[in-house]
């Protein structure tokens, strides 16, 4: 019987040992996405030798996520008919997993998209080196920046989280207040007033010009092949600023392939920003899976 517990920070270190070797690598799985949600959805955890359980709530149901560890050789038929309970409904849920579970377990299980979930990556390679006419005008803007400013790129720390926190609740003053922008807010505050936990678990940088702090990211390398950018933010004042940030931010993550932003979770203002960030997208499908029983 698995024994769910709470999600706190103690469990970070262990969970994020397992989802690197997970093949279901979705965003909202990370330990940053979690722990940075888990007022509103209260995740818990249970640990079973190899593997790392989850199950989260919302609206008043019971939701669960696929194991985190190594899910290759997997006897799906198993894990679905002994290990989830009746009716278990499973979300998040990568396309590839999703088939080859829906192949192992047809008479098991029922999938369905989940179009709001949707995940948007993009060709790290293509994001530092912005080739060609479609990337020119991004190029050009980062180019002048990096050519024409006396600029600083530095670690995010202990030492000017402070700073960080001051610059980005002026440059939100000046954001268009949607629902969506709002929440970014409190998720982006949430993690620098707990820098000193997530240090060790993700990493961020800070620009600078003249000394003063205008741009930030934070983001984790969560295997060889992926980085996932939780939030990128520079001020506008100065051309090419924005641009920049994302560029030197990529530059430490060369050897991944792709880059993830995760989901625009059906919000129009959301999916503008994700597609405009870059002319080549590929999109990454998620499923819910539904146990019959």
């Amino acid at each position: 019987m698995l024994e769910f517990t709470p999600l706190t920070f103690k469990q970070a270190q262990r969970y994020t040992k397992l989802y690197e070797k997970s093949r279901n690598k979705s965003f909202d799985c990370t330990f940053t996405s979690m722990w940075t949600n888990k007022d509103t959805y209260q995740y818990e955890l249970a640990f079973d030798k190899d593997l790392c359980w989850v199950r989260y709530h919302e609206q008043d149901k019971v939701y669960y996520r696929l194991p985190v560890g190594n899910l290759d050789n997997c006897d799906w038929k198993h894990i679905i008919r002994d290990c989830f309970p009746a009716n278990a409904e499973i979300k998040s849920v990568l396309a590839p997993l999703a088939l080859e579970i829906h192949l192992a377990c047809r008479d098991m299980v029922r999938l369905r998209e989940e179009p709001k979930s949707t995940e948007y990556l993009y060709d790290v390679d293509k994001q530092i080196n912005l080739p060609g006419m479609r990337y020119h005008i991004k190029k050009m803007q980062a180019k002048f920046f990096l050519h024409n400013y006396d600029y600083a790129y530095q670690s995010l720390t202990m030492a000017n989280v402070e700073q960080v926190i001051d610059f980005h609740k002026k440059l939100f003053q000046y954001k268009k207040v949607e629902p969506f922008v709002e929440e970014q807010n409190k998720t982006i505050l949430k993690i620098l007033k707990n820098w000193h936990l997530f240090k060790t678990l993700i990493k961020g940088n800070v620009l600078k010009l003249d000394g003063e702090i205008i741009g930030y990211a934070v983001g984790e390398a969560v295997d060889k092949d992926n980085v996932f950018m939780y939030f990128s933010n520079a001020s506008s004042n100065w051309k090419g600023a924005i641009q920049a940030n994302d560029l030197l931010f990529l530059e430490q993550y060369y050897n991944c392939k792709y880059l993830n932003t995760g989901a625009d979770k059906g919000i129009p203002g959301l999916r503008r920003l994700k597609q405009e960030y870059s002319p080549e997208i590929t999109l990454m499908k998620k499923y819910h899976i539904r146990k019959q029983d």
